[in-house]
């Protein structure tokens, strides 16, 4: 499930720390990318658990990434119009061309 964050004091404190983060490109980011990606894929939710939790600072449960189909081509959908080529370029980047337009 995702956490609703109720107190306000909570939620600016966490925007404020996914705000300060660095979004500059760099060689260092591209290979720390690219081993999150691929450990991912090795390890699946096991790892995508953790580094939510590493870089959210949010813990959930294997149960809690389960999305239905529908809520899932209509997130796809919004995200593909407002931001497919800034999303396409930092894919591509971080895994290379041949992975973009398919599910990583």
């Amino acid at each position: 499930m995702i956490e609703i964050i109720k107190d306000h004091q909570e939620r600016d404190k966490r925007l404020e720390r996914v705000a300060s983060r660095s979004a500059a490109l760099s060689a260092d980011l591209l290979r720390s990318v690219s081993a999150i990606i691929e450990d991912v894929r090795v390890r699946g939710d096991a790892a995508l658990i953790e580094y939510t939790e590493k870089f959210d600072g949010v813990r959930i449960k294997p149960d809690a990434l389960r999305v239905d189909e529908e809520r899932l081509v209509a997130t796809d959908d919004l995200c593909a119009t407002a931001q497919a080529p800034a999303g396409s370029a930092v894919l591509e980047a971080a895994v290379g061309s041949e992975l973009v337009g398919r599910a990583v």
